[in-house]
């Protein structure tokens, strides 16, 4: 009797104690390795984005007509029916990498095909463009068509365009 006491003494004094801190251990080791899984599934989420989407480059102000192009025949492809468009003057921001060519837009669509368009617009591979601004309100003439006027953003490269 007295050898188990003196077992379940010193199991008690030094090895319970070490046990309780193991468990947290491994429970902090296992919040680890959930963590580290996790960013290993974001890089590869953000690699296949690169390979995807990565691949796209600032074009020249020579180029933007192409960009312009791009986007209207991906947009008529969507159902949008272009009323206008007003290439702006490009704006160049002290410290940027990048020049902004705004385009005033005025489109014509119905409520699914404006969201597709809306959801789709960073889908093109030669131009980098983004919205700046939009209005939408219900066509006058036809409830279930919309008129957007919206401002975006094409951006271009710093490169002179006229070098070499």
């Amino acid at each position: 009797a007295a050898i188990a006491i003196s077992i379940s003494l010193v199991y008690g004094v030094f090895f319970f104690p070490r046990i309780k801190e193991l468990r947290a251990k491994y429970l902090d080791c296992r919040l680890c390795e959930s963590r580290v899984v996790d960013a290993r599934n974001l890089i590869e989420a953000v690699s296949k984005l690169d390979k995807e989407f990565g691949t796209r480059a600032l074009i020249s102000e020579k180029e933007a007509a192409s960009g312009i192009d791009e986007f209207t025949k991906h947009s008529k492809s969507l159902g949008i029916n272009f009323l206008s468009m007003k290439p702006g003057n490009i704006i160049i921001q002290e410290g940027m990498p990048y020049k902004i060519l705004p385009i005033e837009i005025e489109i014509e669509a119905a409520g699914e095909q404006f969201v597709n368009f809306a959801g789709s617009i960073d889908e093109l591979k030669k131009a980098i463009v983004t919205v700046k601004s939009f209005d939408i309100t219900p066509d006058k003439d036809d409830s279930r068509r919309l008129k957007v006027y919206m401002v975006i953003n094409m951006y271009l490269s710093l490169k002179d365009d006229y070098a070499g």
